[in-house]
């Protein structure tokens, strides 16, 4: 049982760390939080707070195990988004669709992950996996716009992807047709209000990779292979 002594060098630790933090800004009170945390590294609360701090102030590495920590003694969603934000950071995507998964077990029916977990799987060129998750969480969500765009970004990472495989020096109608692809998907979020303004923007950056007129009379019979 914590000693009273204890308790207030802990409540002391706390009030210091808010000041650190309201005074000199975020991630000031990166060395106290860290601190409190190896003092008393099995509670909960310590741990969640060190990591939340070290991931807002991009310490990713530091944040690993003390979220882990939590997520051993108390898993749950926001534990679970932490670990693999850092994940994300540190370029480890397979380790953060582990989490993301995990969350889905908790959750099955939340489209966002599902989107995350499409994400990360399309940074390690894993497009068919990343395109199942997609839809997924339009099954989940129908008609949503953020689906809509990930599934156009994830055909605009497709093409620079295939032209190194194919070394292609240039942009070929096939690739225009990928695009085309992508084009369409952000025709669709744009029904969605909430993400309206980013789908047309998006539809404005890539119309110059369309296929014009001209391109469809010259491949008439071309398709994507």
């Amino acid at each position: 049982q914590m000693c009273i002594r204890d308790r207030d060098n802990l409540e002391e630790s706390e009030r210091l760390a808010q000041f650190m933090n309201h005074f000199y800004g975020e991630g000031a009170d990166l060395k106290i939080r860290k601190e409190a945390y190896l003092k008393d590294p099995e509670n909960v609360d310590l741990a969640m707070k060190y990591a939340q701090v070290a991931v807002r102030s991009g310490a990713y590495k530091d944040a690993l195990e003390p979220i882990s920590k939590v997520i051993e003694k108390k898993p749950s969603k926001a534990a679970y988004l932490l670990r693999a934000e850092a994940y994300e950071n540190l370029n480890q995507n397979f380790k953060a669709i582990q989490d993301y998964k995990k969350i889905l077990q908790l959750d099955p029916k939340d489209p966002d992950i599902m989107l995350r977990i499409s994400v990360n799987y399309r940074l390690e060129n894993e497009f068919s996996k990343a395109e199942y998750w997609i839809k997924k969480a339009l099954s989940v969500k129908p008609g949503y716009g953020l689906a809509y765009i990930t599934l156009g970004e994830l055909y605009e990472a497709a093409v620079p992807y295939c032209q190194e495989q194919l070394k292609r020096k240039k942009t070929e109608y096939e690739d225009k047709l990928v695009y085309e692809k992508a084009f369409e998907a952000y025709k669709k979020a744009e029904k969605d209000a909430a993400f309206r303004s980013k789908a047309r923007k998006k539809k404005e950056i890539i119309k110059a990779f369309i296929p014009t007129q001209e391109d469809r009379f010259m491949h008439k019979n071309d398709k994507i292979k």
